[in-house]
């Protein structure tokens, strides 16, 4: 997956949209309980890229 880009100078402050979307996707796996394993569509992958990085994904998909 792609590294997420910088959005400091972007017009609006899509910075804040990023945390809060990080935010409540964290806060739905921290919600299953238990070991998950999350499987996503290749076509939202890229998307999902630019929203919240691979490894802060596996620290709470992987581990309990």
């Amino acid at each position: 997956m792609a590294q997420i880009p910088n959005l400091d100078n972007a017009p609006i402050n899509l910075t804040s949209i990023r945390e809060q979307s990080q935010k409540e996707l964290i806060n739905i796996l921290k919600n299953v309980r238990g070991k998950k394993c999350l499987v996503i569509d290749p076509k939202l992958g890229d998307s999902l890229s630019l929203i919240i990085q691979t490894s802060i994904l596996k620290s709470y998909v992987m581990f309990p």
